[in-house]
């Protein structure tokens, strides 16, 4: 038995896997995000657990061809598992549908063609499909296939991100930043960590890589990216479910007249109650306080004032926020304390959104106002 460094890296990675699908079931095995993550991490295990113990008993006979290659059928499950992932996170009242089984159909098929022409082979068999280097150009063309699969899974579950980062803000008044954040980070750390491998492979097929370095760059990455989402995991609430989900189609139909007068009673409340000033003002919020449909307000600013409701919302912290830079003393007070009080959630939606209105940044316009300040 030989124990080298990627031995080691995987031992240590096998030790992270197990302890975050522990941490996700004690942290709420009953919500179906935090299921369908510990699935996913467990797929993973299962493939590097499965290569550790290879290693171990690669010179132990008949051991090690029993075991050989049990994993590969998991590897067709990290596309779909992580895709399901992101959409059980931006949908609130996300379910598993009969359909959804025709994304396990692939790891069924690895399955049944390992059984076939490995696993039901009598042991000399096996060792003339190893040997004859058979089982490694099945394998090839398999993780071709699975590459593929794993794209196109991963960036359509970036598609889906965007998607609802801009849909989003038709119903909330602030950004989602810890939640979208941490998905992006999932998605744009695996989808490096597979665009290393993917072309460490390719380069395999046309220059020979010596085997240790082969799979240190291998297996390194996703070492690197998990120890990267479990720090960020254990030091962030989000293995919570987000609190939103996903929302109809928003249609209303008012005449000229009753746009104008309904954008006049949100104009109105605004300036009387200035209910913006609250962090995480929602449509929902705005609607209760006027007694109008979410659809209405939703379709009058949409309409009238051609913005979303983050957008228009912030139009009016912006103003505030001009009156609180004008007399601005940066001995009473601060950049992050004006945009608190002018009621964003952070600096960066305060600059952002400032200078989008205004056309300078927060500190430009001070200085108009007070050139020497």
């Amino acid at each position: 038995m030989y124990f080298k460094l990627i031995d080691l890296i995987n031992s240590v990675s096998c030790f992270q896997l197990a302890f975050f699908i522990l941490y996700l079931m004690h942290k709420g095995w009953k919500n179906v995000s935090n299921q369908i993550l510990a699935s996913f991490f467990l797929a993973q295990l299962i493939v590097i657990f499965s290569f550790l113990l290879g290693n171990f008993y690669r010179f132990g006979g008949s051991f090690h061809l029993k075991i050989a290659y049990i994993y590969f059928p998991f590897e067709f499950l990290w596309g779909p598992l992580l895709f399901f992932y992101v959409k059980s996170q931006l949908q609130q009242d996300f379910k598993f549908k009969k359909s959804d089984l025709v994304h396990c159909i692939p790891f069924f098929l690895v399955a049944l063609f390992l059984l076939v022409f490995y696993y039901l082979q009598d042991i000399e068999t096996k060792i003339n499909i190893v040997t004859n280097n058979l089982i490694y150009k099945w394998l090839n063309y398999l993780s071709i296939i699975n590459s593929l699969l794993l794209f196109s899974y991963n960036f359509t579950a970036v598609y889906f991100i965007f998607k609802f980062q801009n849909d989003y803000k038709n119903y909330f008044s602030f950004t989602a930043n810890q939640k979208i954040e941490w998905l992006k980070k999932v998605m744009y750390g695996y989808i490096l960590a597979c665009i290393v491998t993917a072309l460490t492979v390719i380069i395999q097929q046309f220059i020979l890589i010596p085997l240790h370095i082969l799979l240190l760059v291998l297996f390194v990455p996703y070492f690197l990216l998990f120890n990267i989402l479990f720090y960020l995991a254990i030091t962030n609430p989000i293995v919570l479910k987000l609190p939103w989900g996903k929302q109809t189609g928003i249609t209303s139909t008012l005449n000229a007249i009753e746009l104008s007068d309904c954008a006049k009673r949100i104009e109105a409340h605004l300036l009387s109650h200035k209910s913006f000033l609250n962090q995480t003002l929602t449509l929902h919020d705005l609607a209760q306080d006027l007694g109008m449909g979410e659809r209405i307000i939703s379709h009058v600013i949409n309409s009238y004032w051609n913005q979303n409701f983050y957008s228009f919302i912030n139009t009016y912290r912006v103003e505030e926020a001009k009156s609180l830079l004008d007399n601005f003393d940066p001995h009473q007070s601060t950049m992050v304390g004006i945009s608190l009080d002018a009621g964003f959630n952070s600096k960066s939606a305060f600059y952002d959104a400032f200078k989008r209105n205004t056309g300078m940044t927060p500190t430009a316009y001070r200085k108009t106002k007070n050139p020497l300040g």
